[in-house]
């Protein structure tokens, strides 16, 4: 995952709202910052996925990871008027559209 440099390059609040939209519309990308975050059960599994960083840039890659949940602020699936646009469902999020 390419978070890092997306992540700190987020030093306006331009960057910052599009990471917050795509954590609020691809549960893909929230989970590979969740990722960031937790180490996995499986220590070859987090080994393959981090073999070509230091472990200064996994730190940091977690600090960054975790700043940008604590400054997330937009409920997934709804649109800024607080209108739902999306419904959860076993696969992700369905656009709600499709639902009718």
């Amino acid at each position: 995952m390419v978070l890092s440099p997306i992540v700190s390059s987020y030093g306006n609040n331009r960057n910052l709202k599009l990471l917050h939209e795509e954590l609020s519309n691809n549960p893909n990308f929230f989970i590979d910052v969740l990722k960031c975050i937790y180490k996995p059960r499986n220590e070859e599994m987090f080994e393959e996925e981090t073999k070509e960083l230091t472990d200064e840039q996994i730190q940091n890659r977690a600090i960054q990871a975790s700043e940008l949940l604590r400054l997330w602020d937009i409920i997934p699936g709804v649109d800024d008027k607080g209108k739902l646009i999306m419904i959860p469902s076993g696969i992700g999020l369905i656009k709600s559209e499709k639902l009718r």
